[in-house]
């Protein structure tokens, strides 16, 4: 239990990523990442971190679970996914 506040987060970092409109994404590009299956997303930007990929929301969003997938878009497009850590 907590407040709304405590729910909130901006950054989290992915594993297990895979991506399907680019061989590779420079850091700082930017994505729409859906946490959740009905979510709509919010604007983030994403970084190499080794293995891993660091988004970083714009504004903070609710409950970013470990164990759920992301989905990065870029418009219409799937740009890739992951699980996040």
């Amino acid at each position: 239990l907590g407040t709304r506040e405590e729910l909130q987060g901006k950054t989290f970092r992915a594993k297990d990523i895979n991506l399907m409109k680019y061989a590779s994404l420079p850091d700082g590009f930017e994505v729409n990442a859906k946490i959740r299956y009905r979510n709509r997303g919010a604007q983030a930007s994403v970084y190499h971190e080794n293995d891993l990929l660091r988004v970083e929301f714009h504004e903070g969003m609710d409950s970013i679970t470990p164990g759920q997938s992301v989905v990065l878009y870029e418009g219409p497009d799937v740009v890739g996914g992951g699980i996040i850590i």
